[in-house]
C-alpha cells in the first residue's frame, strides 16, 4: 500500500508572536523586514524538520468575535489592555497574505475559530488522506491526543487521550490565568493535582463537577462548569468544505 503523503499543520499565531516579539534587554529592536525574514525561517525549519509534503497555516483572525466568549464572556479579557507587540499585526498580515508561504484557513462570518480549532478540525478533516501533524509550541495543542511537534523545544509529543481529559479536568479546577478562565475559585494547581490523584479516567469530570457544585450549589456550579469547559475545550468540527486545500511544500 502506497504511503500517505506527510501533512503538517501549524499553529501560525506562535509564529507570529515569536518573531515580532522584541526582548527589550536580550537582543536589539528588530526591524519589520528582520520579523519577517524570521517568521519564514521558522516555517520552513518547520517543513524541513517534520518532512513535510504538504502545510497549511492556521491563525485566529477577528479575536473579539471569538465564539468562546457566548460561553465564557472573559475569555482572553485579560489580554485587552497589554502593551502591544511591535509589528505583531504587522507581521500576521504579511504571513497571510505576501509571504511564500502564505494561507490560511477561512472562518465563520459571524463568529472567529481560534487557530488550535482550525490546526484540530484540519487534522480530524485529513487525517485519513494524509499522515498529519500539528507543529505548535501551546501546552493544550500538546496535552491533545494527536502527535504533535514543538518547533520551539525540537520535540514531539506522546499522544494520550488519558493525558487530554487529565489536562482538561486539570484546568476546569485551577483554571488558565493567561485567558482568564478562573476556575474553581479559590483552588489552584495544588488543589487540582490533590483533587485528581488517583482518579480513573472514567471519573475526571463527575469529580470536578462535584467539586463545582459543592463550591457554588447545584444550579450556578453545573452552569459554570459547563461554561468554563466550553472554553477549555479545543474544537474540531469546522466545516471542511470551508477549509482551504494545504499547499504543497516545494523543496
Amino acid at each position: 500500500m502506497e504511503n500517505k503523503k506527510k501533512l503538517t499543520i501549524i499553529d501560525a499565531d506562535s509564529i507570529a508572536f515569536l518573531a515580532a516579539h522584541n526582548k527589550k534587554d536580550a537582543e536589539k529592536e528588530k526591524t519589520f523586514d528582520d520579523c519577517k525574514l524570521h517568521a519564514e525561517e521558522i516555517i520552513k525549519n518547520i517543513l524541513i524538520a517534520t518532512e513535510a509534503d504538504y502545510y497549511i497555516c492556521c491563525y485566529t483572525v477577528r479575536s473579539k468575535d471569538n465564539f468562546r466568549l457566548k460561553f465564557y464572556p472573559e475569555y482572553k479579557q485579560n489580554r485587552k489592555f497589554k502593551e502591544p507587540i511591535p509589528f505583531l499585526n504587522e507581521v500576521k498580515n504579511f504571513l497571510l497574505f505576501d509571504s511564500e508561504y502564505k494561507s490560511m484557513a477561512t472562518f465563520d462570518d459571524e463568529v472567529s475559530w481560534e487557530a488550535d480549532d482550525l490546526c484540530l478540525s484540519y487534522y480530524n478533516h485529513f487525517k485519513d488522506e494524509y499522515e498529519c501533524l500539528i507543529s505548535s509550541p501551546d501546552k493544550d495543542i500538546k496535552n491533545l491526543n494527536v502527535p504533535v511537534y514543538d518547533y520551539k523545544k525540537l520535540e514531539y509529543n506522546n499522544p494520550s487521550e488519558f493525558k487530554e481529559n487529565y489536562s482538561i479536568a486539570y484546568d476546569l479546577i485551577a483554571g488558565q490565568s493567561g485567558d482568564g478562565i478562573k476556575g474553581i475559585e479559590g483552588l489552584g494547581d495544588k488543589a487540582a493535582e490533590k483533587l485528581l490523584i488517583g482518579v480513573l479516567e472514567i471519573d475526571f469530570f463527575p469529580v470536578v463537577l462535584k467539586a463545582y457544585i459543592n463550591k457554588y450549589g447545584l444550579h450556578v456550579g453545573i452552569e459554570l462548569f459547563y461554561s468554563t469547559y466550553k472554553a477549555l475545550y479545543i474544537r474540531a468540527d469546522y466545516p471542511k468544505e470551508r477549509l482551504l486545500l494545504p499547499n504543497e511544500f516545494k523543496k
